[in-house]
């Protein structure tokens, strides 16, 4: 037995007292980022079950108001962080409210056909299907906004060059155009009406590569020799940042571009 004195007792006990308050104090519980909905797409064009993650804004249930749409690509990886930001920026009168749709691969698996590989299909999915589905389910506006990084970024460069009337403003985070620059530029130059925002951005060479570096300032210095005179376009290094870390940032900086002209007089 261990052999102490009334006063080393005391302390003792009022120290296991204390630690014993303490833990009952600490209350464990999962908490969410921010409310969300999963919905399941039997699509018929990709011939296999997609799912949605759709966050609605604060405001949605007490209101009739329409929402701009941003989309996000690789979706899970998206989803959670894109949610903090346009809580920030709405609050700052960076951004308007959002409806956020993640759309998540499966497993992994399908990322390089859709986005890569079989480019026009998934661009069916996404108007045909998911696009229609939001604006059919949802108090959606006409506005929507496209994110993607590196493959995803690559393919929503592609998208604006291709498909421009799809969505209105693109964010590209760190997108590899190697033997694609000159020919989505071209493609963005010949539509002289273009009416669209372009906001991209890498790290530096060394983590992006000087292949991918080299195609972007290319892609870059065409841009600033000549450009659709209402495409509103900003291209950013990150120098500081990682292929990685530079995603979540992208995303934070690009929507403050795309969606500056919503800023509130002061």
């Amino acid at each position: 037995m261990l052999d102490l004195n009334i006063y080393q007792w005391l302390a003792f006990i009022a120290v296991f007292i204390s630690s014993s308050v303490m833990s009952k104090s600490v209350i464990k519980e999962d908490i969410s980022i921010g409310a969300g909905e999963r919905v399941v797409i039997d699509s018929e064009i990709l011939k296999e079950e997609r799912h949605l993650l759709v966050h609605l804004p604060s405001s949605y249930t007490k209101s009739n108001d329409k929402y701009p749409v941003l989309y996000l690509l690789d979706g899970e990886r998206h989803f959670a962080h894109s949610i903090l930001a346009s809580r920030l920026l709405q609050e700052q009168n960076f951004a308007p409210e959002l409806i956020i749709v993640a759309i998540p691969n499966v497993n992994g698996n399908t990322r390089q056909r859709d986005l890569g590989l079989e480019t026009e299909k998934f661009t069916s999915f996404l108007r045909n299907e998911v696009m229609t589905y939001i604006k059919e389910n949802y108090r959606a506006s006409d506005s929507n906004t496209l994110y993607g990084h590196s493959l995803a970024g690559y393919y929503a460069v592609s998208v604006l060059a291709n498909y421009p009337e799809l969505f209105d403003n693109y964010i590209a985070a760190g997108p590899p155009l190697q033997t694609k620059e000159s020919e989505f530029y071209k493609k963005i130059a010949s539509h002289e009406s273009l009416d669209k925002s372009l906001y991209f951005s890498s790290a530096n060479q060394a983590e992006e590569g000087k292949r991918v570096m080299d195609a972007l300032n290319t892609f870059v210095e065409k841009l600033e020799e000549k450009s659709p005179e209402k495409f509103n376009w900003k291209y950013e290094l990150l120098a500081d940042q990682t292929h990685i870390t530079g995603y979540y940032l992208s995303l934070f900086k690009g929507m403050m571009f795309v969606f500056r002209t919503v800023q509130l007089d002061k």
